[in-house]
Parts: C-alpha cells; structure tokens; sequence
C-alpha cells in the first residue's frame, strides 16, 4: 500500500481535503466521491487507518497524509452559572487546552493521572 497525499482545497478537487465545523472532508483522487473522515489524524496530517473510497466500485485504498494539516484549538466550554470572574475563565479554559494537548502528547506524566 502506498502513501496518497492530499493537499487542503475548499473547492472539492479530486485528491484534496477541506475542514468543516467539527468534520474533515476528502474528495477521492480516483473517482472524485466525496467522503467525511472517521478516522484519527496525527499532528503533522498522517490519516490512521488507511483510507477506503466509499463508492462502490472504485478499489482506491491507500494510507493518507494531509497537507497543510493544522490540529484545531480545543474548543472549552465554562458552565456561565457558575459566577466566574471573566479572567478566572479564561485561566481555566487554558489550563484545560494545556491539559488536552498533554494528554494527546503522551506528555502528561503518571502523577498527574493520581490526583
């Protein structure tokens, strides 16, 4: 199997992907189908699993890497009930985003799990 790279294009191109609120898109490179990703998708763009076309007859199967991939901020919500001061949310919501990329790093160590 080898590796198709597809370049960001919002126009729908054959071979490209395009990001949508919270969905990614690619438009495959043999038959044009256009298909949404369930899939994980690595910082630097790398698609796994491999990526299927999902019309039927069209055989495309290849692993996939994103050009132009970007991972999209972490989006946090603070409950507004809760009476937080504006600066306190804020401090909050990026202690979470920090939190969050730790996590999908691997770089968050043991003793943070405990407490």
């Amino acid at each position: 199997m080898s590796v198709t790279y597809l370049f960001h294009n919002d126009e729908g191109q054959r071979g490209t992907w395009k990001q949508g609120d919270g969905y990614v898109q690619i438009v495959c490179p043999e038959c044009g189908k256009v298909a949404i990703l369930d899939h994980d998708i690595a910082d630097d763009g790398t698609v796994t699993p491999s990526v299927v076309c999902p019309r039927e007859g069209c055989d495309w199967h290849e692993m996939v890497i994103l050009i132009g991939w970007q991972m999209p901020d972490v989006q946090v919500h603070i409950n507004a009930d809760k009476n937080l001061a504006p600066e306190t949310a804020h401090a909050l919501a990026e202690l979470v985003k920090a939190a969050a990329r730790a996590i999908e790093n691997g770089t968050l160590d043991d003793e943070a799990h405990a407490s």
